[in-house]
């Protein structure tokens, strides 16, 4: 995701100032030691002259040598630990986010599901409505048993929707917990697209499924928190 890509640069540059000011500081401690060098052998000889000996040079090339190796091995021992840890994190970041949209997509297509079920369910009980009216205005006696038959049907089918709906309170719930490491900016607009979809719930429960305009704002309400929020998962 653009959020992990993003933090990840973060910490490297991070990271990357901390190693320039290493290597400075090491490049500052090389030049000093010669400027001792260069400073104390005049003192020590009262004057400067060059030797054109060669075992001269090399144990001037000795001193620096043993100054600069040391330096330069913690230096390198210092980068490979700061990359090694910087591409670690980063790769862990990545791997967490990941997990956290997969998870998301998982709750989101339960969510699909039992508004599927749910649709069924609605479906169901208008067929029965629909059997009953036909008899009726078809001049067909009901009895009171067949009546209270279709009844028990319908709010066994009523019940069966409730427990779905309730599903998907949880569902929705966990949804968002999955997507907040991904959409850190938008948060808060998550928060009230999520109260809304569940005050939607609440009401067609509240209804017991049979006010048609709380299952039409349950529709909509749904369909708005699963294109927002899955919107700003893609946008982060």
């Amino acid at each position: 995701m653009n959020f992990a890509w993003n933090m990840g640069n973060a910490n490297t540059n991070s990271k990357l100032k901390g190693i320039k000011v290493i290597a400075t500081i090491a490049v500052i401690l090389v030049i000093l030691a010669i400027v001792i060098f260069i400073i104390y052998f005049p003192i020590q000889n009262q004057y400067l002259i060059l030797s054109n000996r060669i075992s001269d040079w090399g144990s001037f090339g000795s001193y620096i040598g043993g100054i600069i190796n040391p330096i330069l091995a913690g230096l390198n021992i210092y980068i490979f630990y700061v990359l090694t840890k910087t591409a670690t994190e980063f790769g862990n970041r990545n791997v967490q986010k990941q997990l956290s949209f997969s998870t998301g997509q998982e709750y989101q297509k339960k969510i699909n599901d039992l508004m599927c079920e749910i649709i069924k369910i609605v479906g169901e009980c208008n067929e029965i409505e629909v059997k009953l009216k036909k008899r009726s205005d078809a001049g067909v006696e009901i009895e009171d048993h067949e009546r209270t038959m279709v009844k028990i049907e319908a709010d066994l089918l009523i019940a069966r929707a409730i427990q779905r709906l309730h599903w998907m309170k949880t569902f929705a719930e966990s949804f968002v917990k999955e997507s907040e490491p991904l959409i850190p900016k938008y948060i808060q607009e998550v928060i009230v697209l999520k109260g809304e979809f569940l005050l939607s719930i609440d009401k067609l429960i509240e209804s017991k499924m049979e006010k048609p305009e709380a299952l039409d704002d349950f529709f909509k309400q749904k369909s708005v928190f699963i294109n927002e929020v899955f919107g700003y998962v893609v946008k982060s």
